[in-house]
C-alpha cells in the first residue's frame, strides 16, 4: 500500500476517497511525511479529505500543539487547506505518477517487486 500511495497523486473533487493523512492529495506528497510531527499527535489518522476538512475538523485532530516545529507544521498547512475547495458534485480521481499517460500497467505492477527475492525452488536443489 505503501508504494501505491506514494505513486499515485490524487485530484480532488469531493475529498471522499482520499485520505486525509495517507494519500498525495494536497501537491506535496503524503501529508503524513510532509507534516510527520503534526501527524505523530493527530488523533485521527485514517480519515477522509472530506470529513476532515468539513468544518476545520482536521485542527480538532491535532490540539496538543507542544513544539514549536509542530506549530509551524500546523500554520502551514493552514496556510495550504484555505486554497483548496471541495467540489461535492466531482469525485476525486487517482493517477498514476511512475508513467507517463499517469495509468497504472502491468509494468507498474512488476516496479513493485523490484529488489524483491525471487521464490525458493527446492527441486532446483
Amino acid at each position: 500500500m505503501a508504494l501505491f500511495r506514494a505513486s499515485t497523486k490524487i485530484t480532488i473533487g469531493n475529498g471522499e476517497l482520499a485520505s486525509f493523512w495517507h494519500d498525495n492529495w494536497f501537491g506535496r506528497g503524503l501529508l503524513s511525511l510532509w507534516a510527520p510531527n503534526l501527524f505523530k499527535i493527530a488523533s485521527r489518522q485514517n480519515r477522509t479529505v472530506a470529513k476532515e476538512m468539513s468544518d476545520n475538523n482536521w485542527i480538532r485532530s491535532v490540539t496538543t500543539i507542544s513544539t514549536p516545529t509542530q506549530l509551524a507544521q500546523y500554520l502551514e498547512l493552514w496556510d495550504i487547506i484555505q486554497s483548496i475547495t471541495l467540489i461535492p458534485e466531482q469525485p476525486d480521481s487517482i493517477s498514476w505518477t511512475l508513467t507517463s499517460d499517469a495509468t497504472y500497467s502491468a509494468s507498474a505492477y512488476n516496479a513493485q517487486f523490484f529488489g524483491g527475492h525471487a521464490r525458493f525452488h527446492s527441486t532446483k536443489i
